[in-house]
């Protein structure tokens, strides 16, 4: 999991993320975004001030789940420069 501490705009932040190719959908009974990539599924879910991102890997491996993480902190990032959000210091990972 990754977690997003500081979401200024929670309308901007998810006009972002469907800007990205994330879609509306729910996640363990909460509404939220999803996002589909090649070997992932992707999840965030939008709280007042803050989001939680989740990687599943689409196979049982260790080694794609890695890689889905260290893809879905790249997509994190590139949605920080759009949405103008630090992300030093402001992740956990976990």
């Amino acid at each position: 999991m990754i977690k997003v501490i500081d979401v200024k705009d929670k309308d901007e932040f998810e006009e972002g993320l469907k800007e990205r190719g994330w879609k509306r959908g729910s996640f363990d009974g909460k509404e939220g975004f999803i996002k589909e990539e090649e070997k992932w599924l992707w999840v965030c879910l939008i709280y007042n001030s803050s989001a939680q991102f989740i990687s599943f890997p689409l196979e049982e491996s260790s080694k794609v789940h890695s890689e889905g993480v260290k893809k879905l902190s790249e997509e994190i990032k590139a949605l920080s420069e759009r949405l103008d959000f630090t992300t030093f210091g402001r992740i956990e990972c976990g």
